[in-house]
């Protein structure tokens, strides 16, 4: 066990390093959004005051009382992105080969969208739990212990219940998921049901109490503005996801740099290659799944009018590169099923434009993102 062991020691310790490296230091300092998070968690009664996000805020909270200062509070969301990136790795190797998932998860893990969320006192990063969620439907499906998965989906569930906008997707995962657990006859026990049910309403008891005594949470829940876009508006917001991706993205210095799009030009490649895949093996379940959360996405960030809501895409994003890459080797050994030599080519040029794909999006991050103007104008708290 050595082997795997010693990788994965190295990969945690690349991760502390990618979200620890100059964590308070990068930009001159703190955002009006990271302080308007702290404001909110100050005390445990304005958390109980405004329970939305209270995991984060609790996490904040404690993180502030080990140590006073922004890098402590933005460590809660490495905390969070470098659990994804472990997820991560372990969810999409069920969809590719190990090769193509370890890449696709370093890709995951440089991106400069990944690293912006991640390196944030914002709870912008908890948009990850959707891939918890995807992970716990997995295990339902296909994992022989039961009652332990079910246990472990109860606490995710409820944990994921407190971002805004994610029952949207629990709601459509329910429906989903009830159709193939009442085919499958995966049903758990009676008792199994009522301690799952007891363990969702303690965990979720802060939160219901929240919209008892202030119902006016329910708008920043739901992700509803206080006026609905137009139907122009709503066109214009439903686009600029796809367009985000591969083109141009909204202007916002405090996620991004200018106008650039989520993906450079290998990725992009790589995620129209994984499309591909989706819809050749379409018989799958795969490709509903993608497809709805992609649709589900778009939609809910249109009806918000937040862009940044489409930060839950971004996992998936990286999920149809692992598939991608996983598509071009597959068919390279096609061609040279009996060269050893030529399948050692293929997978040096594959590892290099990963290579340039990661120099390029670190690059993006730690060097010309903070220190653009806008960017140093955003960042001008103390």
């Amino acid at each position: 066990m050595w082997q795997p062991a010693g990788v994965f020691i190295v990969g945690v310790v690349i991760i502390a390093g990618l979200f620890t490296y100059k964590i308070g230091s990068l930009v001159p300092g703190a955002n009006p959004s990271e302080i308007a998070g702290r404001t909110s968690s100050l005390h445990v009664h304005d958390i109980t005051r405004d329970p939305i996000n209270a995991p984060y805020k609790s996490l904040r909270y404690i993180a502030r009382k080990i140590h006073n200062s922004i890098s402590s509070e933005r460590l809660v969301s490495g905390l969070v992105a470098g659990s994804a990136i472990i997820l991560f790795y372990l969810v999409v190797r069920h969809f590719s080969s190990r090769y193509a998932a370890a890449l696709a998860t370093i890709m995951f893990a440089t991106s400069t969208s990944l690293l912006t969320s991640g390196r944030l006192a914002t709870s912008n990063v908890l948009l990850l739990m959707l891939l918890a969620l995807l992970a716990c439907g997995y295990l339902l499906r296909f994992n022989p212990h039961r009652s332990r998965s079910w246990l472990l989906t109860t606490v995710v569930l409820a944990l994921a219940l407190y971002v805004p906008g994610m029952i949207y997707f629990i709601i459509g995962g329910g429906l989903w998921q009830f159709r193939a657990v009442r085919r499958d006859h995966k049903w758990p026990r009676r008792k199994m049901i009522v301690v799952c049910a007891a363990i969702l309403l303690v965990i979720l008891a802060p939160l219901i109490y929240g919209f008892i005594a202030h119902p006016v949470l329910w708008h920043e829940y739901l992700g509803l503005p206080k006026h609905m876009p137009t139907i122009i508006g709503f066109i214009k917001s439903f686009l600029a996801v796809p367009l985000g991706v591969f083109l141009w993205a909204p202007k916002n210095p405090l996620f991004r740099l200018g106008r650039q799009p989520l993906l450079d030009i290998f990725g992009s490649f790589m995620f129209v290659l994984g499309c591909y895949e989706l819809v050749k093996r379409y018989r799958l379940d795969r490709l509903v799944l993608l497809l709805a959360i992609f649709l589900l996405a778009a939609l809910y960030t249109a009806v918000s009018g937040n862009y940044e809501n489409s930060f839950v895409l971004l996992p998936f994003i990286y999920l149809c590169i692992a598939l991608g890459i996983g598509l071009l080797l597959e068919q390279w050994r096609k061609v040279f099923p009996l060269n050893p030599l030529a399948q050692g080519v293929a997978t040096g040029v594959i590892a290099l434009a990963v290579l340039i794909s990661v120099n390029f999006q670190t690059r993006r991050y730690f060097i010309a993102w903070p220190h653009n103007a806008d960017t140093r104008a955003v960042f001008n708290l103390k």
